[in-house]
């Protein structure tokens, strides 16, 4: 039997339960045992497979390794670096969500190169030394809205800066309906059944879901849609459906409420 099992500290507990659950979703196809516990200021998840199985376990180990790096150490980054003068809670919000998105599929094929799939694999040790390209590549992009911080306090600025970031995002879905409810924004596939949590990429950044306006702009980035379908009241007057029609422009519809 093959074990393998990934380290982080406490701190990260909330990327040793991504990763968990990642590991749950395949464990039935994978017939592997996937546990987790707590010891030394460190959470482990271990996992289990028959040996014959262990190819297709060590790429969806990368797989989901590289997305949770490239996710939660990538938001930790920028918001330990990146010094812009933006009150707007949408706004920064959105901001941050596109920058952790961008790019992201050269971040995870960084990571999986440097990835050994012995025993064990602690993440954080591997972020902090065998990692320092992948830290090199986003204060890049960091410097560049840095360096032109004074510059985004123009709306038309910040929003042309947001836009190419996007522009620059893979798609990962065809369409996505947005249907207000209330006061609460439900994102729903093609054929109106809503998108769970777990079926939008990095779902595990929100700290509040409450379909309220960030999630709604947030989640959007990070579904990254050829088309959006807006329904919503004639007279909706929202800056955030305002900055969601300027950012993603020829893909995006504004509906009669259904």
């Amino acid at each position: 039997m093959f074990e393998f099992q990934v380290s982080v500290s406490e701190d990260n507990a909330k990327v040793a339960k991504q990763i968990f659950l990642d590991l749950k979703k395949v464990s039935d196809d994978l017939k592997m045992v996937v546990t987790s516990y707590s010891e030394h200021n460190k959470i482990f998840v271990v996992v289990g497979c028959d040996e014959i199985e262990k190819p297709r376990l060590n790429f969806i180990l990368g797989d989901i390794i590289s997305d949770a790096i490239s996710t939660f150490y990538k938001m930790e980054y920028i918001d330990e670096n990146l010094r812009v003068p933006i009150s707007n809670v949408v706004n920064i919000s959105a901001f941050k969500k596109a920058l952790v998105a961008f790019d992201r599929e050269t971040d995870k094929y960084i990571i999986t190169r440097v990835l050994k799939f012995e025993r064990e694999v602690n993440l954080d040790a591997l972020y902090n030394f065998r990692l320092k390209s992948l830290r090199s590549k986003w204060q890049e992009i960091i410097k560049l809205a840095n360096d032109n911080a004074s510059y985004l306090l123009c709306n038309d600025t910040f929003v042309d800066l947001l836009k190419f970031l996007i522009d620059n995002i893979e798609i990962s879905r065809g369409l996505v309906n947005v249907v207000k409810e209330e006061e609460r924004y439900k994102l729903c596939d093609e054929n109106f059944n809503e998108i769970s949590k777990s079926d939008c990429p990095l779902s595990g950044l929100e700290e509040i879901d409450d379909g309220g306006e960030i999630n709604l702009i947030t989640s959007l980035i990070a579904l990254s849609p050829k088309k959006i379908n807006v329904y919503c009241n004639a007279f909706e007057n929202s800056p955030t459906l305002t900055l969601i029609s300027q950012i993603f422009e020829n893909r995006i519809s504004i509906l009669p409420a259904r």
